[in-house]
This record gives C-alpha cells, sequence and structure tokens, in this order.
C-alpha cells in the first residue's frame, strides 16, 4: 500500500483516515488509480472512518482492489459473498476468487478453495482436486492445510486400510501440532494418554505446547516445565523445567506456583531458598490452591520460615476445608455454589489432631460432623 501526504502533512491513503478531509484525500487518490488508497477507502467504508459506514460501497471497492491482482484483497471478496457482506450472498461467486487467489500462490486462498472442493461448496465436490490444493497450501505455510490433509489421510487410512495413508496422516498430525494447531495437538496428546505416541509424537506436542506458552498462555508454560521435568519430548531439564515454572507462576497459574515453591524448598532446578519457597507458597494459598493453603498451615503450625501462629494455622486449613467441600459438592451435585448456614465458622486449632482440623461447625444444629 502506497503512501500519499499532502504538504500540510494530512494522511492519504497512510496513516489512521480519522477525519472526513483525509478520506476526501484518500478518495481522490483511489480514483487516480492507487491501489494502495482503493483498499483503505474500502476498509474506511467497511469501519466507518470518515465517511458514513456502507457496506456495498466497502465490497465494490474491495472488487476493484481484487480485480488488480491484490490476492488478499480476492480472498476478503470471497468471504463477502460467502456471508452477504455487502453484496448478494452467494457460495457460487466466492469460488471463483478463492480460485484466483490459489493460483496467485496466496496460502488463504489455497487452503479456501480445497475447502470448497471437499465440501462441495459452491462447486462440485472433489475430494481429489480438494487434497491437491490442500497439499499446495500446506507447502505454502498454512496450519489449517496441514490439519485437513490428517484428517483426509485418517479417513482415507480407516477406508482403506492402506498402511501409507495411515503413515500420512501421523505424519500430517505430528506437522500440524507442532506449529500449535489445536485439533492435532488434542488428536496427539489422547494417543499420549493411551500410552502409544512415539518419540516423535512427543516431540511434536512439545513444540505445540511451546507456541502457545511464547505466546503467553500460563497454562501452557507450565506443560512445557512439566515436559522438562520428565522429557515429555525433549531431553530431561530441571533448570529450563524451573525457569518456565517461574514464567507460567509469574503469569499467575496457581499450581505453577506451588510447584514453583517447593522446588524452591527442595533446590530442585534452582538454588535452594525457604524464604522464596514461602513467599510462592504464601502466592498460591492466597490464589486458592488448596495445596499451598494446607503447606502455609503446616508451616505457621510449626513456625517453620514464617512466624509460628496457630490462629492463621487453622484459618488457612479452614480455608483449605472450604476449596474440599466446595470440590466434593460440585462432583456430587453438579452445582457450583453450595451454601450451608454458618457451616464455616472459625475453627479451634487442634493439638490432639496433630495439627489437623478435622471437623466443622453446623451453628444451625450445633454438632460437629466428620469431614474424613
Amino acid at each position: 500500500m502506497s503512501n500519499h501526504t499532502t504538504s500540510n502533512g494530512s494522511p492519504s491513503s497512510g496513516g489512521d483516515p480519522a477525519s472526513k478531509h483525509s478520506f476526501e484525500q484518500l478518495l481522490q487518490a483511489a480514483e487516480s488509480g492507487d491501489v494502495g488508497a482503493m483498499e483503505h477507502v474500502s476498509e474506511c467504508y467497511a469501519r466507518g472512518e470518515g465517511v458514513a459506514q456502507d457496506s456495498a460501497q466497502a465490497a465494490q471497492w474491495l472488487e476493484r482492489v481484487a480485480e488488480r491482482g491484490n490476492a488478499k484483497a480476492m480472498v476478503k471478496l470471497a468471504h463477502c459473498y460467502e456471508i452477504g457482506d455487502g453484496v448478494v450472498q452467494s457460495q457460487a461467486a466466492a469460488v471463483p476468487w478463492h480460485l484466483k487467489a490459489a493460483e496467485a500462490g496466496d496460502a488463504d486462498g489455497m487452503y479456501w478453495y480445497a475447502w470448497c472442493c471437499a465440501m462441495g461448496a459452491g462447486t462440485t465436490q472433489d475430494i481429489g482436486l480438494a487434497g491437491t490444493w490442500y497439499e499446495r497450501a500446506a507447502a505454502a505455510g498454512s496450519i489449517g492445510a496441514i490439519s485437513e490433509l490428517a484428517h483426509m489421510y485418517r479417513v482415507l487410512a480407516q477406508v482403506t486400510g492402506n498402511p501409507d495413508h495411515a503413515s500420512r496422516a501421523e505424519s500430517y498430525y505430528r506437522d500440524a501440532a507442532s506449529v500449535g494447531d489445536g485439533s492435532a495437538m488434542i488428536y496427539v496428546g489422547l494417543r499420549r494418554e493411551s500410552g502409544t505416541a512415539s518419540r516423535e509424537d512427543m516431540q511434536a506436542l512439545f513444540k505445540g505446547y511451546v507456541v502457545f506458552a511464547e505466546s503467553g498462555d500460563a497454562n501452557y508454560m507450565r506443560q512445557v516445565a512439566c515436559c522438562y521435568m520428565r522429557g515429555d519430548g525433549v531431553d530431561v531439564d530441571q533448570v529450563a523445567a524451573t525457569k518456565w515454572l517461574l514464567r507460567s507462576a509469574q503469569a499467575g497459574h496457581h499450581i505453577a506456583m506451588t510447584q514453583l515453591a517447593r522446588r524452591y524448598q527442595d533446590g530442585t532446578g534452582i538454588k535452594k531458598s525457604n524464604s522464596s519457597a514461602v513467599e510462592w507458597f504464601q502466592r498460591a494459598a492466597t490464589a486458592g490452591n488448596e495445596d499451598a493453603m494446607i503447606e502455609m498451615a503446616r508451616r505457621h503450625s510449626q513456625g517453620d520460615g514464617v512466624e509460628r501462629n496457630t490462629t492463621t494455622a487453622a484459618d488457612w486449613r479452614r480455608k483449605a476445608r472450604a476449596k474440599q467441600l466446595s470440590r466434593w459438592w460440585r462432583r456430587l451435585t453438579g452445582k457450583k455454589d453450595w451454601s450451608w448456614p454458618g457451616l464455616l465458622a472459625p475453627l479451634p486449632f487442634s493439638a490432639q489432631s496433630g495439627g489437623a482440623v478435622r471437623t466443622f461447625v453446623d451453628l444451625n444444629t450445633d454438632r460437629n460432623h466428620p469431614l474424613e
């Protein structure tokens, strides 16, 4: 997309066309044949920036861009036809634009044209042609195409019993999983759970975890850490495991906080530090982790790394019991919330049970009820 400015620096086809003045400049450039300006005018009409929102005008300008060989515009225009955005809805009208984008080398165009052929959407169903275009899209980097090929070859293997088809399906599933395709990761993950996953499967799953972890997902950061702990798809590396647990914990994952605390406590993959262990157990307990609550109760009852305080210890045990009861209630009833009047009254510290509080008081009946 080219950039145009006036003598006073006002944006034309570049910048954010937030005003009517800049839109008029864009429109003038577009009418003079500037393809970048045409695309920007289409976006302005689509979003109502600097001009009244007009889906029909947006589609018309988008078609002008597509007609000048812009493959991305071709795919966008095809989607407009598919959903009837600014044009009369027509799947048949969408297919030629997907094909043009595919022939122009656009991976998305290849993927969507293959999908249309596979589904018979707006064109005659042709699984063979779909496979050909999925192959080309996969070679061009389409993650979706890799996943579709995995599904196609799995079905073919089931129908034909051909081991080559099964082998190709497994290969494509691994390729898709390694770049973070969700359905492929589930498939490979199920193989892991069933105990049939190969070393290559685990390596692909690990790479997929890393993709999501690097995007900031705290749960996948912890998954990466667990892979390093167990040697799942990667060599065992306790230092790397601890680093990923730290990232996950810092992102708010309470289980990772507890695991990190235990590593500080034991000196696994990091320098032993009881004070750091206490810090992370405290943070995990505050975040609602039941194991961390129990650990903080133990530490306060014994004065381990914190000031001995039986009242605080009993309070952490009470909170842990509340979590435990809530979990049992959900399992029994399927309900998220539960409430018995007076159920969670503060409990006295019980020296007879070795510091473990084993009863709660229902103030309505003033009876003790066993929890274990």
